[in-house]
């Protein structure tokens, strides 16, 4: 059995005023958040659904908002979450521990990832069942500069970094669950700060498995990237 694990309690604060809940904005009439849950039920490798939410009055909204096969054929787990990502994922984490049920595999996503496909869901979940974790990544094509402070007026302090050893990753994450499970105790118990979840790997002996993604999967973080989506979903089909 899988879990998916769809993160939606961000700020969102670099939308500005354009959006009072990004997670909840209709691209093409249809809420961000029900991008994520049709591309993953699509697949029909994943049996339960953990949502993460910010507050109360968000709980209630994105429960209004949620589509009624989805909520009648898996019934979705709210859980709070937490002052970080990380604290948000280790609570969702807290609580698939308690279910009675053999989790095997489970997918951390973000929500902000409106364009993610059913399709490479699917590849990743096939890795990690060879390599008990399946990270999407791109390559860099653009020229990366390292700056030593905050100022790059100092030509100095600007370095150029080697692109072709970089990688920019994205999300779904999928981990075998004991696996991520052990991993974000660990960084817990140390208080160790990440930002990215194949990070907690470095608690544990497991590899990072990296899988390319050639396909665009871009973030809603600020105002440019609704028309850049919007863009988007109106060349290729919909999920």
């Amino acid at each position: 059995m899988n879990c998916a694990i769809l993160l939606a309690a961000g700020s969102g604060t670099r939308m500005g005023d354009l959006v009072e809940d990004k997670i909840l904005f209709p691209l093409l009439e249809k809420p961000v958040i029900n991008y994520s849950i049709s591309a993953f039920t699509k697949t029909h490798k994943f049996s339960r659904f953990v949502i993460v939410y910010r507050d109360e009055l968000q709980r209630e909204a994105i429960a209004k908002i949620l589509m009624p096969d989805f909520v009648k054929k898996y019934n979705p787990t709210f859980i709070k979450g937490g002052e970080s990502r990380q604290a948000s994922v280790f609570n969702a984490l807290q609580e698939i521990e308690t279910w009675n049920a053999s989790i095997r595999f489970v997918a951390i996503h973000d929500t902000a990832r409106p364009l993610i496909h059913s399709e490479f869901i699917t590849e990743l979940l096939a890795s990690a069942e060879k390599h008990q974790n399946a990270i999407p990544a791109t390559s860099m094509v653009d020229t990366i500069k390292s700056i030593e402070s905050d100022s790059a007026s100092d030509g100095e302090s600007v370095k150029d970094l080697d692109r072709s050893k970089l990688r920019s990753v994205q999300t779904p994450q999928i981990f075998e669950f004991n696996l991520i499970n052990e991993s974000y105790q660990k960084v817990f118990e140390s208080k160790h700060t990440i930002t990215d979840d194949s990070s907690a790997l470095a608690f544990s002996e497991a590899e990072i498995n990296l899988v390319l993604n050639d396909r665009p999967n871009p973030k809603l973080t600020t105002k440019n990237d609704i028309d850049y989506i919007l863009y988007l979903l109106n060349q290729k089909p919909l999920q």
